[in-house]
């Protein structure tokens, strides 16, 4: 039996509209009002290889913030921002640091972007899925950086499977008083 164009459409519509998302980095989009609308929750000092010191804010939006105080999982729609500041050097090219022994902020780097939506994650073999997790990385200006293989960030992430996918679980647990 022959069903029309249209027909076949509608009858298809309510379905892909509940398929989730094909799995990839351009899912994520660049938070524009993170700085105003997400709470600041911890900071990581981190010395990276090849880019050496900097400075890593952790930022959560309010559906994950009310879940995290609320004590329950973080929910779909979570998006955690990672702004990575350059830290100051000193001549050596070692990590200038304050009074608390922080590194002390050169300059906006990137903004990483962790979001976790239903049905995300599924397209991605095992040893790489963390759960519903997406990443995606951003230049200082907003701007979507070149590189788009996430593979290291998925990589990473995938030990603290049991976090959440998440290194500052502690942390934003800590923050939010659960």
């Amino acid at each position: 039996m022959k069903f029309p164009i249209c027909l076949t459409a509608a009858l298809l519509a309510p379905v892909l509209a509940g398929a989730p998302a094909s799995a990839g980095t351009d899912n994520v989009r660049y938070p524009k009002d993170y700085t105003s609308g997400y709470t600041f929750y911890t900071s990581v000092d981190k010395t990276h290889p090849k880019r050496g010191p900097s400075i890593r804010d952790m930022l959560i939006n309010p559906a994950g913030l009310a879940a995290a105080k609320a004590g329950k999982p973080l929910p779909s729609g979570t998006v955690i921002v990672m702004e990575v500041h350059r830290a100051e050097k000193d001549a050596a090219g070692k990590g200038v640091k304050d009074a608390r022994g922080k590194y002390t902020k050169a300059g906006l780097n990137f903004v990483f972007v962790m979001e976790k939506r239903k049905g995300w994650g599924a397209e991605y073999p095992a040893n790489l899925r963390n759960g519903e997790w997406e990443y995606a990385w951003f230049k200082a200006d907003g701007a979507r950086h070149e590189r788009r293989d996430m593979k290291s960030c998925f990589g990473c992430h995938k030990r603290v499977a049991k976090a959440d996918y998440l290194f500052t679980l502690k942390q934003l647990k800590a923050f939010a008083g659960k």
